[in-house]
């Protein structure tokens, strides 16, 4: 495989500076990163991604959007699985009951949608 770097750090004396070892400790960390993913298709279950439809013991039903760690927005309704809700309803399909443990107590909810 070719490497192609941009023009400013292309020559060999840009390639010597704290920018260029930032620079190269980045794309190879990117690389093993590519080198562990997995492409996941589309099977019903809440993933990244996913919009999931749920309803909680009293009724009330919310939609949240399933996101990365670095994308969550409580106020948006974008969650991840590093919040209690959001590792609940990971890998969870319509139709599913689930719970999740709140300062309150336990929560119960039902997945209605997993788009």
């Amino acid at each position: 495989m070719v490497q192609q770097y941009p023009a400013h750090l292309s020559n060999r004396k840009s390639q010597t500076t704290p920018e260029w070892a930032i620079f190269t400790a980045l794309l190879e960390l990117l690389r093993r990163v590519m080198e562990d993913c997995l492409v996941v298709e589309p099977d019903g279950r809440a993933v990244v991604r996913s919009h999931v439809s749920v309803e909680h013991a009293d009724g009330e039903e919310e939609t949240y959007e399933w996101v990365a760690p670095g994308e969550v927005d409580a106020r948006s309704r974008r969650i991840s699985p590093d919040s209690p809700l959001g590792a609940a309803l990971l890998g969870r399909r319509a139709d599913e009951m689930t719970y999740m443990d709140a300062p309150a107590g336990r929560v119960h909810l039902t997945v209605r949608a997993v788009v």
